[in-house]
Formats: C-alpha cells, structure tokens, sequence
C-alpha cells in the first residue's frame, strides 16, 4: 500500500506541477498579446521578456495558494489557478496599458 501511495503522490505532484507551468506560460502569452496594441508604450517587450513577467508575477499567487490551501484543503487545487489569472490581468490591465493623451 505504501509504494502505491507515494508513487501516487508523486505522480499527482509532478501533474500539477506541469499544469501550473502551462498556466504560466499562456499567461506570458496574454501578457505579450494584450501588449502589441499601437499606443501601448509597451509595445516593444519581446516573447521572452513577456513569459519573464509572468514569471516573477507567479511568485505571490503561488506562497498566497500555498497559505490557502493549507487553509481550505478542498479548494487546494484551484487556488493558484485563480490567483495566477487575477495577477496577470491586474497587470495588465494597471501596468501594462496603453497611454492616451
């Protein structure tokens, strides 16, 4: 029962794991599509500077899941998904807009 567990735990680790970095990588994408606008002041940040946003803004969502989860264990799983949408449209729509005179 032991190896079975662990091996399941693992598994299901290693899962979510690659789950959350697709999330953050189509996160960089709308970060670099939501910049390409004519007026965005923005407008020169490549793909990789773009999924390097999105990286360091993966950082609070996911010790913010980490605190939550611990705290409501059934919703666990959804928190980073949440957070991580609700950072990346923040910034977005905040930091990375376009300025009109």
């Amino acid at each position: 029962y032991l190896f079975t567990k662990e091996n399941s735990i693992l598994y299901q680790t290693f899962f979510f794991l690659g789950i959350y970095a697709i999330i953050v990588l189509f996160m960089g994408l709308m970060i670099f599509l939501l910049t390409r606008g004519k007026k965005n002041t923005f407008n020169y940040l490549t793909f990789w500077q773009c999924e390097k946003i999105s990286m360091w803004a993966s950082v609070s969502p996911g010790l913010l899941s980490l605190i939550l989860g611990f705290l409501m264990s059934s919703y666990a799983v959804m928190f980073f998904i949440i957070l991580m949408g609700l950072r990346i449209m923040w910034i977005c729509m905040k930091q990375l807009r376009p300025q009109y005179n």
